[in-house]
């Protein structure tokens, strides 16, 4: 008897385990060829990043040419680099690696390059066996692998020396959602969950930006339907009290460095609704449409914003209408806008910091949310769940690939 249309949008999703007869396997048998050829693809593109130099007059300058604290490899240096704050930032564990980059490779920059480049490739291992495990499709994971590899808005955190940050706390992210997967399919085997708290401790002292990991715990076990019971609250309670430390920290170390602003000086508070709502539109189309890049985007000049602040609000609401409206895809478009928003809640510049009012390396870690979407939506489309599938299919193949090049 043929299967209902229900049952066969359940299988995008929690197909039976792969065998032959399934017909959306046929080019994705042996997974391992495909996470290669993804690796190989980012190689290749990223190879040009081996012959830039330092980015003068920047970070690269402040953090690793005249930073005294990491040019000699000593417990003293290791001391330093978890007492001090470096330019408004606490981020030990990535200082610690400067130390180690500085005193096997002075100041020769191809070498931090070829670093950046192997641990986001590294990054890109691992989340292709995380959205493996979290789909159940090696084509979500291939897709979502290959977006984060190569989006041009990945570029920034890859091939600029300072945001090791940024590449090292994604891989320990990545790290800690993979062992959570691993604690919940084990029906509890507390030994994944302790390695998940060791990474997200380690993506912590990479990054502040990790600090809302466990509140993407939370919205995980929504997605794989796990209840939400008294243990699953308490066994996520040393993640929240890391979190929080850090998140304190991190206000701290900005605050001494002045780079905290205070934005109701020259934006009144609904100014400021529309520049958090602008922030998150821009992020959202530069996924789809990622042109005109820049290494700097300044503020508005105070009381004059101009239209597309306004009708930011407007395009947010529309997305929302269209999640409600949905039907059989509406709970992977929650879980992937929510994993979105939640990730890039503290980059949002809801606490203002720094100069710039967007910047592309804060999407590196969130716009794996909004990737997995596209990959579903491709498993939705080749599973032939969509009227018409047979029209999209290769042009949607086509736009996946053009990101690279």
């Amino acid at each position: 008897m043929a299967k209902s249309k229900k049952n066969k949008i359940q299988e995008v999703h929690q197909p039976n385990s792969a065998t032959k007869n399934e017909p959306y396997q046929t080019y994705f048998l042996n997974h391992k060829y495909i996470l290669s050829g993804v690796l190989l693809i980012t190689f290749i593109i990223y190879i040009r990043a081996f012959s830039n130099n330092f980015v003068l007059n920047w970070d690269d300058e402040n953090f690793i040419l005249k930073n005294t604290g990491i040019q000699e490899l000593s417990f003293n240096t290791l001391q330093h680099v978890f007492t001090s704050f470096f330019r408004g930032n606490y981020f030990p564990l990535t200082a610690f690696c400067y130390a180690l980059e500085y005193h096997f490779f002075g100041i020769f920059p191809k070498a931090y390059h070829v670093v950046n480049v192997l641990v986001h490739l590294t990054s890109i291992y691992f989340l292709f066996h995380l959205i493996k495990r979290l789909t159940k499709r090696v084509e979500a994971a291939a897709i979502v692998a290959l977006l984060f590899g190569i989006h041009p808005m990945q570029v920034e955190s890859v091939a600029w020396i300072a945001e090791l940050k940024n590449v090292l706390y994604g891989l320990f992210f990545i790290l800690a959602l993979l062992q959570y997967l691993k604690f919940i399919e084990s029906n509890k085997s507390y030994k994944y969950l302790i390695l998940s708290f060791i990474f997200f401790i380690l993506s912590c002292f990479s990054k502040a930006a990790a600090t809302p990991l466990p509140v993407i715990f939370i919205i995980v076990d929504l997605y794989l339907k796990r209840k939400i019971t008294r243990n699953t609250i308490l066994e996520k309670i040393p993640f929240f009290i890391i979190s929080i430390i850090i998140g304190i920290v991190a206000i701290k170390a900005q605050s001494e460095a002045h780079a905290l602003q205070n934005l109701s000086v020259e934006f009144s508070f609904s100014d400021r609704i529309f520049l958090t709502t602008y922030q998150v539109m821009v992020y959202i189309l530069k996924l789809i449409i990622p042109i005109n890049l820049c290494t700097f985007y300044y503020y508005p000049i105070s009381n004059a914003l101009s239209w597309e602040y306004f009708i930011s609000p407007i395009f947010l609401i529309l997305i929302i209408f269209g999640i409600y409206k949905a039907k059989s895809f509406r709970r992977e478009l929650i879980f992937g806008f929510l994993f979105f928003i939640i990730s890039i809640s503290v980059m949002l510049q809801l606490i203002p910091f720094g100069g710039a009012i967007v910047a592309e390396r804060y999407v590196y870690i969130p716009y794996i949310g909004l990737f997995l979407l596209i990959g579903l939506f491709y498993c939705y489309v080749s599973d032939n769940l969509y009227p018409h599938a047979s029209k999209i299919k290769k042009p949607l193949i086509y736009c996946l690939i053009s990101f690279g090049f």
